[in-house]
């Protein structure tokens, strides 16, 4: 009932969730169970680096930096940074998730902090703020690393676009990379995200955070919300029980 509404009302990318049952049909929203951190945080097909991993990534404590800094972890990286809005949150993403460090981004210059953290520099970012965190992974970006650009959240409700990263150019120094990263370019990756992590959520070795709002009334205080940061993990809007 709930396809055919959207549907009628010009809601058009709506796919029917294949719910595993050993998982709980929650974990079937959005960024859980579509590819945007396993696919970006793949090497790039340049040598690797000759030490393991190192993952920073930005707003962290959202449903997507959630999900990119567990995978990172599971797939072997060597250490994960991530940047947060509140102590409470940087803790949690230690504590919790398994994050090696966290910083509150709004405590000091994000690339003094993210220097701090990862002083040996980091070859993958998933960065999902832009503006001062998109050059402070610039700036901290080892030989041939790489960084999947999904979001901006800093920049959605500016008044004008900021100014380029005043290190742009670091990126042809070190032979980097920085690419957009859409999921709709990755859907051919649905069936291998799911297998790979059905077992992780089933033992729960990986968490699955949501902040749930009650009511389609409220989807718009929602939307807002999660744009201030007032989400930990995934922001969901539950319509019906």
């Amino acid at each position: 009932m709930v396809h055919h509404q959207l549907v009628a009302s010009g809601v058009t990318d709506v796919r029917p969730a294949h719910h595993r049952r050993s998982v709980p049909l929650r974990h079937h929203t959005r960024e859980r169970f579509r590819p945007p951190p396993r696919e970006a945080l793949r090497r790039p097909p340049d040598p690797a680096p000759p030490r393991r991993t190192g993952v920073f990534v930005s707003a962290a404590a959202g449903g997507v930096g959630s999900a990119a800094g567990q995978l990172a972890r599971l797939l072997g990286a060597r250490r994960v940074v991530g940047s947060a809005g509140t102590r409470a949150k940087a803790d949690w993403l230690v504590a919790e998730l398994g994050f090696d460090a966290a910083f509150v981004h709004r405590d000091g210059p994000v690339d003094e902090q993210l220097a701090a953290a990862a002083p040996e520099g980091v070859d993958v970012v998933v960065e999902n703020v832009g503006g001062d965190h998109l050059e402070a992974a610039i700036g901290a970006l080892r030989e041939r690393g790489r960084i999947a650009w999904a979001g901006a959240v800093s920049q959605y409700d500016a008044a004008s676009p900021p100014a380029a990263p005043r290190n742009l150019f670091d990126l042809v120094e070190k032979s980097g990379r920085l690419e957009g990263f859409l999921v709709s370019r990755h859907r051919d990756a649905q069936a291998e995200l799911e297998e790979f992590l059905t077992p992780h959520l089933r033992q729960g070795t990986v968490r699955d955070p949501l902040t749930v709002t009650e009511g389609f009334d409220h989807v718009v205080d929602a939307f807002l919300g999660m744009l201030r940061g007032a989400n930990t993990g995934k922001a969901v809007v539950r319509i019906a029980s």
